[in-house]
């Protein structure tokens, strides 16, 4: 496979997930909000009406978010996260999203009222 080859596959995911996202909030019963990122930066975020955590389109994935821990250990994490993070406390999932090689290309986020 090329370098070329790779980063289309890589946009394809990530493309598919850009997708996807808007309907995600609705698969669950209770209020919860979305985020997808490539592996630095956050690509897409969805809020919920009542949670509310400081997350822009564009910004870096911190160290301390469920996604950053996911992408680092290649794993699904779950995690509280703490108010001096988002200025908001919730819980996260972060599920690391891979190509199929089994690279990690980027994360899925949702997080939860508490």
């Amino acid at each position: 496979m090329t370098v070329n080859d790779s980063i289309t596959l890589e946009n394809e995911i990530l493309q598919a997930f850009d997708a996807l996202s808007p309907y995600l909030p609705y698969l669950f019963e209770e209020e919860v909000f979305v985020g997808f990122t490539d592996r630095v930066r956050f690509l897409r975020f969805i809020p919920s009406q009542s949670l509310q955590p400081s997350i822009t389109e564009g910004d870096p994935i911190p160290p301390g978010d469920a996604i950053y821990e996911a992408l680092r250990l290649g794993r699904p994490v779950t995690k509280l996260i703490a108010q001096e993070l988002y200025g908001v406390e919730f819980k996260a999932i972060g599920i690391p999203v891979k190509d199929k090689y089994g690279q990690v290309i980027g994360g899925i986020g949702i997080g939860r009222s508490i």
